[in-house]
């Protein structure tokens, strides 16, 4: 098989799984996951979260805070 041939087909099987995810019509699942970290005197806080707007919305939110030790 040659690489236009294994492109071709690679491209169908990517294209026919997000065709079957997209029609399984699965919900999300909201989730916040917390991170803390520390190095070299500095540290910080993010947060990131999903939550569910309305049947077919999503708001996914990022933040970051970030301190000098000491």
């Amino acid at each position: 098989m040659n690489i236009k041939s294994t492109a071709i087909l690679f491209a169908f099987t990517l294209s026919s799984f997000a065709n079957y995810c997209y029609a399984q019509n699965t919900p999300l699942l909201e989730y916040v996951a917390q991170y803390e970290a520390s190095a070299n005197g500095l540290a910080a806080t993010a947060t990131r979260s999903l939550s569910r707007i309305d049947e077919n919305s999503y708001h996914l939110s990022n933040s970051l805070e970030a301190s000098l030790a000491g």
